[in-house]
């Protein structure tokens, strides 16, 4: 299983996208899946729930933090995001997910109704997921 499928997997388990991709891209062996959890849990819906950088995002510039040293990690992180942006035209959650917010009941219904956790998550989930695992 490749680390997009297994981000993927926590996702569909009910982590959200900065856990999931923390939690299966993690190559610290100081740092526990337990603790990848933990750490990243305020990260999902683009941060506490905001909306502001994906959480897969998140979660993958917290992998790198924890496999790099700082010059690498720069370097790296700045790869990461510019490949994400290329595949999905940003790194905005709300823009990502179509404008809609996810803290309106409204929006959030037609959210669910459309599947877009399912469908849109996902697939950035296993895009940070996989552009970490090239790097």
């Amino acid at each position: 299983m490749n680390q997009g499928d297994k981000a993927v997997e926590y996702f569909c388990n009910g982590n959200n996208c900065a856990q999931s991709v923390l939690a299966a891209c993690n190559r610290n062996p100081e740092v526990s899946e337990a603790a990848c959890l933990r750490i990243a849990s305020a990260f999902g819906a683009g941060i506490a729930r905001r909306q502001l950088t994906c959480g897969a995002v998140t979660g993958a510039l917290m992998a790198i933090g924890l496999q790099y040293d700082k010059a690498e990690l720069l370097s790296k992180s700045k790869i990461l995001i510019h490949q994400f942006i290329e595949i999905n035209g940003s790194i905005n959650c709300k823009t990502l997910l179509k404008e809609f917010d996810i803290n309106d009941p409204d929006d959030y219904k037609i959210m669910v109704d459309e599947k877009m956790f399912d469908t849109y998550c996902q697939k950035y989930v296993r895009d940070a997921a996989n552009l970490l695992e090239k790097l």
